[in-house]
């Protein structure tokens, strides 16, 4: 059944057989009346004794129906075909085709009702992953479990922007839908151990993803090991009915496929300076001239062929205490923890020579540190 009236549970007990004896979810989080919003679509499931609610709604060009517009079992709207529940036979049979409409949807993505673009509270919501895109088609893997594929009309630009990225979907004509990339939305520090964006808390359900080369990754909370991530770190934060963040999109939060090292540049026959990036056990060289400044830290990213395509800055924390290290897996500085990953590398400046971490605590008082984004120390220097 659709709910059509905010905090009310009213036909629940027919649904549940006459019981009032029974939970109720929303999104999958254990949820109560007042959680209820016009639009929402409920299923009873008996094996659990649960009212499972649902928030899913697709906005769409009507581009058929079968077997008749009167009374569908199935329509297609964004190239894809959904089931047609036989509770939605009186929404579907004011629509018609050609027009946007809005699609309310189970848990399992079956149209429960369909209303009108544009109607107040009924507002598209389909999210997903671009996984694949050209400037004319792309195929969307939907956080709801979908995967549409369709026409775009995207430039070069976009294309890049958009590859493995997260987007919201709509559609206003046959057989196309626009793609948005979704970034901002609420900001703040995350606090990991409060789960707290800013002064909002994070859903018990929150999706998280981190940012990487290769496109998004799904990540659970407790695999952030840093304790703060500021607000620089957050690409993109979605709240939901009860203002709690449930979508959440980080740069790359638990680790890194970046390479790390130490900036020099090279003069070719030309009298061109050339950027080099010198890692513990091998040296990489830039495509183009210019960049970074001359010896400090950077991560850089390779080309096929092995030589770098782009470089990333890091943070620079100078005269860093021995005592600001609570051990060798953890520093503070300016109130953040940073954690110290294995593999940190370690130069001395003085003897010019790659360190272990230990020899290089044992060198200084004090030290030079490069961190990013996440939390993590990439690298140490010390004279």
């Amino acid at each position: 059944m659709v709910v059509y009236a905010r905090g009310s549970a009213a036909g629940f007990s027919e649904l549940a057989g006459g019981s009032t004896r029974y939970s109720i979810y929303k999104n999958g989080a254990l949820a109560n009346a007042g959680d209820l919003r016009p639009y929402d679509v409920a299923i009873y499931s008996p094996s659990t004794n649960a009212i499972r609610v649902c928030d899913t709604r697709i906005t769409g060009v009507y581009e058929n129906a079968s077997p008749n517009l009167s009374n569908p079992t199935t329509i297609t709207v964004m190239g894809h075909q959904f089931t047609v529940l036989s509770t939605a036979a009186d929404t579907m049979s004011k629509l018609k085709l050609g027009n946007t409409i809005t699609l309310l949807l189970t848990e399992d993505n079956q149209v429960a009702g369909a209303v009108e673009a544009g109607t107040s509270g009924a507002t598209g919501n389909a999210v997903g992953i671009v996984k694949k895109v050209s400037k004319t088609s792309a195929t969307v893997n939907l956080l709801c479990g979908l995967t549409i594929t369709g026409s775009v009309s995207l430039n070069d630009t976009e294309v890049i922007r958009l590859k493995d990225q997260l987007a919201g979907v709509s559609s206003n004509s046959n057989g196309t839908f626009g793609l948005s990339q979704l970034t901002g939305g609420v900001s703040g520090d995350l606090d990991v151990s409060a789960a707290k964006l800013g002064t909002n808390l994070l859903s018990e359900n929150v999706i998280i993803y981190q940012s990487t080369a290769s496109g998004l990754e799904p990540i659970s909370l407790s695999q952030i090991p840093s304790a703060r991530i500021p607000a620089s770190g957050v690409v993109y934060a979605r709240t939901n009915w009860t203002g709690k963040i449930d979508l959440l999109v980080l740069t790359n939060a638990i680790g890194s496929d970046y390479i790390f090292g130490r900036t020099h540049y090279t003069m070719d026959e030309n009298g061109k300076l050339y950027l080099e990036v010198i890692t513990r056990n091998a040296t990489y060289t830039s495509n183009i001239s210019g960049g970074p400044e001359d010896g400090i830290f950077v991560g850089m990213k390779l080309t096929k062929d092995g030589r770098i395509e782009s470089t990333l800055a890091l943070n620079k924390f100078s005269s860093v205490a021995n005592n600001a290290w609570s051990s060798n897996t953890s520093v503070t500085i300016g109130g953040r923890s940073y954690t110290v990953p294995s593999d940190v590398l370690c130069y001395n400046k003085a003897s010019e020579k790659w360190a272990s971490l230990d020899e290089a605590r044992a060198f200084a008082t004090s030290s030079t540190l490069y961190t990013d984004q996440a939390g993590y120390v990439r690298a140490m220097e010390v004279q």
